[in-house]
């Protein structure tokens, strides 16, 4: 196996160097539930559905979906940022891929090959959730929030699926490792990003489609997560994890697209919220600060649910079976949280429309700042692939269903 410029690798070296560059362990669940973390979330989000459209509400990395494995962790709390990195992805995944054998490579594949008709369908139905949010953004219709909590309860245990099949795969295969093997995912632990080797694609793409090969370095690089992290780790979540149905990934992730060793601004979360509230009344910020106390034991529920369901699967590091029917009975309640927050969150930000001035809405347009990057009415995504909306009509009834979760 080979670097990209060629030179050939020397595991025993990777193994035994020093490291420089490990991560600064800022990021907690604690500060993700800190009240200045909630409150320019939250209004980063409603920016976002503010000034957004279907199309950008639309857009979910991949890795969000059954991300139960500490990858976000790591990414956040990767030196000098680069966990939010273009290339962090691709750079973990492919020196995972060159230390697998040949069998534990086609598990991997086999898996893709499983879940991508699951998470393509996670992706679908995800959508007229989101179609009646922005339904209810003018006041023409309201959401029916016994409706909205029962999809997301669905939802989220759809995710469960895909999290038990994806864990059980990582739990075997890192059983199945060897001490050289291992000895090469500990020294990636240990150096961080910046001292990881950029190597050639450990795969051959032209054998799969996009889509696969997407989910493929996915799985790997979440392996890599859950290798490296803790039950704390699989547990974390950054608060935009959350309620994430109003556009906020898009509106980060835009300029990143397509751009190889791009480092996404870890502030501007917190700026653009902030500037968010500063263009509002104080009665129309009022609506979205108090969000965070009408969240807040949900947000204290929704950590210790992801805690118990890390652990439950975590036995698959140690085990060939775990208990199924309690990971999706605890999904359940997760989905039934999370659904609630949204319906919170999606109330709050149409009632802050619906007062908005023309020139506040002008400023608030100006704030978002993605004019070289539009996301065409016309067009919608499944995960970060953009696809006609109407293709996507066919494969789901959007508006039929949606009109299922208003009134």
């Amino acid at each position: 196996m080979t670097t990209a410029d060629g030179s050939l690798i020397d595991i025993a070296k990777i193994t035994v160097v020093a490291s420089s560059t490990g991560p600064a362990m800022a990021y907690t669940i604690e500060q993700s539930l800190s009240q200045v973390a909630q409150e320019t979330t939250i209004a980063y989000d409603g920016l976002a559905f503010i000034t957004g459209n279907q199309c950008s509400d639309s857009f979910l990395p991949p890795g969000k979906v059954a991300d139960f494995f500490g990858f976000h962790h790591l990414r956040d709390n990767t030196a000098n940022g680069m966990g939010h990195n273009t290339d962090f992805v691709t750079k973990s995944a492919n020196n995972v891929l060159y230390i697998l054998d040949e069998v534990q490579k086609a598990e991997i594949l086999s898996l893709s090959l499983i879940q991508g008709s699951l998470i393509d369908q996670f992706a679908l139905e995800r959508l007229p959730l989101m179609n009646a949010m922005r339904q209810g953004l003018d006041g023409s219709v309201a959401l029916d929030e016994d409706a909205v909590v029962a999809y997301g309860v669905q939802l989220q245990q759809d995710d469960a699926v895909i999290s038990i099949q994806r864990s059980k795969l990582f739990g075997m295969i890192i059983r199945s490792l060897t001490e050289q093997q291992t000895a090469y995912l500990d020294a990636m632990v240990r150096d961080g990003f910046e001292l990881w080797p950029s190597l050639e694609d450990q795969i051959d793409k032209t054998t799969m489609s996009h889509n696969q090969h997407v989910l493929v370095m996915t799985f790997v690089s979440e392996m890599f997560g859950w290798y490296a992290g803790t039950i704390e780790a699989d547990t974390y979540f950054a608060l935009e994890r959350q309620a994430n149905y109003f556009g906020s990934f898009y509106m980060k992730d835009a300029p990143a697209m397509g751009n190889e060793n791009y480092t996404i601004d870890e502030t501007i979360t917190g700026n653009k919220g902030a500037e968010f509230l500063n263009v509002l009344t104080d009665t129309q910020r009022g609506l979205i600060t108090e969000i965070v106390d009408l969240q807040y034991d949900n947000l204290l529920d929704i950590v210790e649910v992801r805690r118990e369901i890390s652990t439950e699967l975590r036995k698959f590091l140690v085990q060939d079976a775990i208990d199924e029917d309690k990971v999706m009975a605890l999904s359940a309640t997760y989905g039934a949280l999370d659904a609630h927050n949204s319906y919170l969150y999606a109330t709050g930000f149409a009632a802050v429309n619906q007062d908005l001035t023309e020139q506040q809405h002008a400023e608030l347009m100006d704030l978002r700042d993605l004019a070289d990057y539009p996301c065409d009415d016309a067009d919608i995504y499944l995960y970060s692939e953009k696809y006609p909306l109407s293709t996507v009509d066919s494969m789901i009834d959007i508006t039929g269903t949606a009109a299922s979760l208003v009134y």
